[in-house]
Protein backbone atom coordinates (compact mmCIF):
# COMPACT_ATOMS: atom_id res chain seq x y z
CA UNK A 1 0.00 0.00 0.00
CA UNK A 2 1.28 3.46 -0.90
CA UNK A 3 2.25 5.85 1.84
CA UNK A 4 0.69 9.28 2.02
CA UNK A 5 2.62 12.46 2.57
CA UNK A 6 1.46 14.15 5.76
CA UNK A 7 1.47 17.95 5.89
CA UNK A 8 0.55 20.18 8.81
CA UNK A 9 -1.40 23.38 8.36
CA UNK A 10 -0.17 26.47 10.18
CA UNK A 11 -2.37 25.83 13.22
CA UNK A 12 -1.46 22.15 13.50
CA UNK A 13 2.22 22.94 13.00
CA UNK A 14 2.08 25.54 15.77
CA UNK A 15 0.60 22.96 18.17
CA UNK A 16 3.18 20.38 17.14
CA UNK A 17 6.13 22.78 17.54
CA UNK A 18 4.91 23.99 20.94
CA UNK A 19 4.67 20.39 22.10
CA UNK A 20 8.06 19.50 20.61
CA UNK A 21 9.76 22.48 22.27
CA UNK A 22 8.17 21.74 25.65
CA UNK A 23 9.23 18.09 25.37
CA UNK A 24 12.78 19.09 24.40
CA UNK A 25 13.00 21.25 27.54
CA UNK A 26 11.96 18.27 29.66
CA UNK A 27 14.52 16.02 27.97
CA UNK A 28 17.26 18.61 28.58
CA UNK A 29 16.36 18.53 32.29
CA UNK A 30 16.51 14.73 32.23
CA UNK A 31 12.75 14.37 32.80
CA UNK A 32 12.05 11.69 30.19
CA UNK A 33 8.83 10.54 31.86
CA UNK A 34 7.14 13.94 31.70
CA UNK A 35 3.68 14.01 30.07
CA UNK A 36 4.97 16.51 27.49
CA UNK A 37 7.52 13.97 26.25
CA UNK A 38 4.83 11.30 26.11
CA UNK A 39 2.48 13.63 24.23
CA UNK A 40 5.14 14.30 21.59
CA UNK A 41 5.71 10.56 21.20
CA UNK A 42 1.96 10.03 20.72
CA UNK A 43 1.87 12.81 18.10
CA UNK A 44 4.84 11.38 16.22
CA UNK A 45 3.46 7.83 16.33
CA UNK A 46 0.06 8.97 15.08
CA UNK A 47 1.51 11.03 12.23
CA UNK A 48 3.59 8.01 11.18
CA UNK A 49 0.57 5.68 11.33
CA UNK A 50 -1.74 8.05 9.47
CA UNK A 51 0.67 8.09 6.54
CA UNK A 52 -0.12 4.45 5.75
CA UNK A 53 -3.90 4.81 5.26
CA UNK A 54 -5.39 7.96 6.75
CA UNK A 55 -8.96 7.38 5.61
CA UNK A 56 -9.15 3.93 7.12
CA UNK A 57 -7.94 5.20 10.50
CA UNK A 58 -10.12 8.31 10.54
CA UNK A 59 -13.82 8.92 10.84
CA UNK A 60 -15.46 11.57 8.70
CA UNK A 61 -17.56 14.25 10.33
CA UNK A 62 -21.26 14.79 9.68
CA UNK A 63 -22.72 16.84 6.85
CA UNK A 64 -21.69 19.50 5.85
CA UNK A 65 -18.16 18.60 7.02
CA UNK A 66 -17.97 15.07 5.65
CA UNK A 67 -14.70 15.86 3.89
CA UNK A 68 -13.01 16.37 7.26
CA UNK A 69 -11.76 13.30 9.10
CA UNK A 70 -10.86 12.93 12.75
CA UNK A 71 -9.12 10.33 14.84
CA UNK A 72 -8.19 10.04 18.49
CA UNK A 73 -4.86 8.76 19.69
CA UNK A 74 -4.64 8.54 23.46
CA UNK A 75 -5.63 12.03 24.68
CA UNK A 76 -5.15 13.82 21.36
CA UNK A 77 -7.71 14.49 18.64
CA UNK A 78 -6.45 14.99 15.09
CA UNK A 79 -8.48 16.56 12.27
CA UNK A 80 -7.30 16.02 8.71
CA UNK A 81 -8.39 16.37 5.11
CA UNK A 82 -7.21 15.00 1.80
CA UNK A 83 -5.05 17.56 0.02
CA UNK A 84 -7.15 18.25 -3.08
CA UNK A 85 -4.23 19.40 -5.19
CA UNK A 86 -1.92 16.44 -4.49
CA UNK A 87 -2.31 12.69 -4.81
CA UNK A 88 -1.59 10.66 -1.71
CA UNK A 89 -1.27 13.70 0.52
CA UNK A 90 -3.19 14.41 3.69
CA UNK A 91 -3.20 17.68 5.62
CA UNK A 92 -3.58 17.72 9.38
CA UNK A 93 -5.64 20.85 10.01
CA UNK A 94 -5.79 20.71 13.81
CA UNK A 95 -4.47 18.83 16.81
CA UNK A 96 -6.38 19.16 20.09
CA UNK A 97 -5.99 17.67 23.52
CA UNK A 98 -9.12 15.88 24.67
CA UNK A 99 -10.94 17.97 27.30
CA UNK A 100 -10.62 16.93 30.94
CA UNK A 101 -13.40 18.97 32.52
CA UNK A 102 -16.65 20.72 31.64
CA UNK A 103 -14.92 24.08 31.13
CA UNK A 104 -12.34 22.41 28.89
CA UNK A 105 -15.15 20.70 26.99
CA UNK A 106 -16.82 24.09 26.31
CA UNK A 107 -13.54 25.54 25.06
CA UNK A 108 -12.93 22.40 23.04
CA UNK A 109 -16.35 22.77 21.36
CA UNK A 110 -15.55 26.39 20.51
CA UNK A 111 -12.23 25.37 18.97
CA UNK A 112 -13.91 22.60 16.99
CA UNK A 113 -16.48 25.06 15.65
CA UNK A 114 -13.66 27.43 14.70
CA UNK A 115 -11.82 24.71 12.78
CA UNK A 116 -15.00 23.85 10.91
CA UNK A 117 -15.47 27.48 9.86
CA UNK A 118 -11.87 27.63 8.63
CA UNK A 119 -12.03 24.37 6.68
CA UNK A 120 -11.63 24.78 2.95
CA UNK A 121 -14.96 25.23 1.18
CA UNK A 122 -14.11 22.96 -1.74
CA UNK A 123 -14.90 19.37 -2.59
CA UNK A 124 -12.23 16.83 -1.85
CA UNK A 125 -11.45 13.67 -3.73
CA UNK A 126 -10.02 10.86 -1.67
CA UNK A 127 -7.43 9.14 -3.86
CA UNK A 128 -7.58 5.36 -4.00
CA UNK A 129 -4.33 3.56 -3.31
CA UNK A 130 -2.94 1.67 -6.30
CA UNK A 131 -3.75 -2.01 -6.45
CA UNK A 132 -0.86 -4.39 -6.45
Amino acid sequence: MANYTVELTEGAEKTYLETRNAAADCVKRGDLTNAKVTTLQVMDDFLDRIATDPFEKGTCLSVPFEEIYWAISEKLRFYFIPACDKSFCVQVVAIFRTPRSESHARRFSQLEAQIMRQAPKQQFVVPSPPTQ
